[in-house]
This record gives structure tokens, sequence and C-alpha cells, in this order.
């Protein structure tokens, strides 16, 4: 009972961020890759099966150093 009270406390205390990144066919260039404001639908039910779209502002969660009060860093995100 101890040690599943220390692993429960522990999962709780385990946060990480994951940067995901689209690479269209034929994009070579880093800034064309960082720039791709629209995904296509099979990218988009990929982040929705392995997590699920928060707004950032007012965001209580783990936010991996996001912005949540001014929206520097965009508008939503994934959290899983």
């Amino acid at each position: 009972e101890k040690i599943h009270l220390f692993d429960k406390i522990n999962d709780e205390r385990c946060n990480c961020k994951i940067g995901v990144l689209y690479q269209r066919v034929n994009q070579t260039v880093e800034q064309d890759i960082f720039n791709n404001d629209i995904l296509p639908n099979d990218m988009l039910d990929f982040l929705n099966r392995i997590s699920e779209r928060v707004d950032l502002k007012g965001f209580t969660k783990y936010r991996g150093d996001l912005d949540t009060k001014n929206g520097s860093h965009g508008e939503y995100s994934y959290y899983a």
C-alpha cells in the first residue's frame, strides 16, 4: 500500500513537454517547417488521439512554459 501511494504521488509530480512538428513533403528549410500553421486532417486526428486540444488562456494544468495569460504562444495547445 505504501508503494502504491508513493507511485501515485510521484506520478502526479512527473511532467514533461513534447514538441510535435509537421513537415510537408519537400519542405527542407527549418523556417518553412516552423511556419506550418494549418495542419492536414490526418495530423489533427493523430493529435486528438494522443491528447486533447485545450485553450491556453487560463489553462491551469501543466503548461510546459507556455504563456497562459497573454497569448504569446498561440490560442491553444494539446495536453495529455
